[in-house]
């Protein structure tokens, strides 16, 4: 039947809850119980009601029965993934034919897709697209690589995943029994979905497992505007800021016979800050922890790269920031921890300035197209030594950071677990406690 004004109606279960037979009439949608949005219980229900006393292979209700499911699946707007599967496994269990749940699964998809001629690429792949973002979220394309939103950010989606929906689900049709018809779709659904998600400068902010924290440090519920290609394995937990005593008393052991040692923790703090906010290169400084051996500098190196996503960290020496495959490898990047200096090779000046300041680069994946990147990568060492450079300006020299470990640690207290415990007990405290130096860096506008 029709609703008013003739538009095919699907509504939900109890909508006509309190509407008699005659007010459902003249309000012009006298809809029956089979173009209701049914539930997974009502579903299994009418299967169990529809198949109970078929006992013959033949029997066509049964047919009628699997027909009738499938098209009220492709019809839901209510039923998750979960609860799908459930409902097609008792239609599988109970109608007795032997095709797999995947062949009602591309059944269902047929349905929804509505007729499809298939006789070119685009109009299948406007149909994978479709498909696929109904199962999975949002798809998009960035640079060399598609993207797919997670719910909290976007994660990239190997080619092959989508040449593999074409083939299984749509091979039977003309434009998409080759191989090579499968790649030309899947560049085809490059070239349709939606680019404005992911780009060279994603929002300021730290993506938390419980929301997005913004520079003005408001946690706001994830999106995919906001253009975050990772999240964070903890949560924002501002009542837990400073409440970290096993790692202040660890910077105690390291500066606390320092006259300057508040000053040395705040830029710790500061440093720790940018890093997270992926705004290092807003302020333009490389960070290097410098002094002896024994002496503290690997346990915060290790704080630093626990706290950032395994997908958003690299590590390449700024002696080989001159090549434009390593270099690329800041795309997209929170950080870049290379370990010590090398003692005698020469770091060169422009490049590391371009690098540190995030000015545009052009760089080129291997196998890839040459691209324009804008770093906000921030880049942490550990050394016994100065830099080594052949330029001996201002600009190089202002760019970096360091904070000095002159204490070597008495065998007495050494810890060989103490980064690990400090990252297990109070890395939430500790990036809290860093967050909320933001404000007041951003008044100030330097370290």
């Amino acid at each position: 039947r029709a609703g008013a004004g003739g538009q095919e109606f699907h509504a939900p279960p109890g909508w006509d809850e309190g509407l008699t037979p005659a007010e459902k009439i003249d309000f012009g949608i006298d809809v029956d119980e089979t173009q209701e949005e049914w539930t997974s219980a009502q579903l299994t229900d009418y299967i169990f009601r529809q198949l109970e006393h078929s006992t013959s292979d033949t029997d066509p209700k049964r047919m009628e029965v699997v027909k009738f499911i499938l098209n009220k699946i492709s019809k839901s707007t209510k039923l998750n993934e979960v609860e799908k599967d459930g409902v097609l496994k008792v239609l599988k269990a109970h109608s007795g034919m032997d095709a797999p749940v995947a062949s009602f699964k591309r059944e269902i998809a047929k349905l929804q897709q509505g007729p499809l001629l298939g006789e070119n690429h685009t109009e299948i792949a406007d149909a994978v697209l479709k498909v696929y973002e109904e199962r999975h979220g949002l798809l998009t394309f960035f640079r060399e690589d598609f993207y797919t939103w997670t719910g909290s950010h976007w994660a990239k989606l190997e080619k092959r995943t989508l040449e593999s929906i074409v083939a299984k689900e749509f091979g039977g049709l003309d434009a998409a029994k080759k191989a090579q018809d499968h790649k030309g779709i899947v560049e085809t659904i490059r070239n349709i979905c939606n680019k404005q998600y992911l780009s060279n400068n994603p929002a300021d902010g730290i993506n938390f497992a419980n929301g997005f924290l913004t520079k003005q440090l408001s946690l706001v519920p994830h999106a995919p505007e906001q253009g975050m290609t990772y999240t964070l394995g903890f949560c924002y937990r501002p009542d837990m800021a400073g409440k970290s005593p096993i790692f202040f008393h660890y910077l105690n052991s390291c500066w606390g016979k320092h006259e300057d040692y508040a000053a040395k923790v705040q830029m710790a703090r500061e440093a720790i800050c940018t890093t997270i906010f992926g705004m290092a290169t807003t302020f333009q400084k490389a960070f290097l922890l410098k002094g002896v051996g024994l002496s503290g500098k690997s346990v915060f190196l290790q704080l630093i790269t626990a706290m950032i996503p395994e997908e958003t960290k690299t590590a390449v020496p700024p002696t080989d920031w001159g090549d434009k495959f390593l270099t690329s490898e800041f795309s997209g990047k929170l950080l870049n921890v290379a370990g010590e200096l090398s003692e005698t090779a020469k770091i060169s000046g422009s490049v590391f300035k371009q690098v540190i300041t995030g000015e545009p680069m052009t760089v080129q994946k291997k196998n890839g197209q040459p691209f324009m990147m804008n770093s906000r990568c921030a880049h942490w060492f550990a050394s016994n030594w100065l830099p080594k450079t052949r330029d001996t300006s201002h600009g190089f020299n202002r760019r970096w950071l360091i904070l000095d470990f002159t204490e070597i640690v008495p065998d007495s207290e050494k810890r060989v677990d103490l980064a690990q415990t400090i990252i297990d007990l109070e890395i939430e405290g500790i990036v809290a406690w860093a967050a909320e130096a933001l404000p007041e860096l951003l008044r100030r506008k330097e370290f």
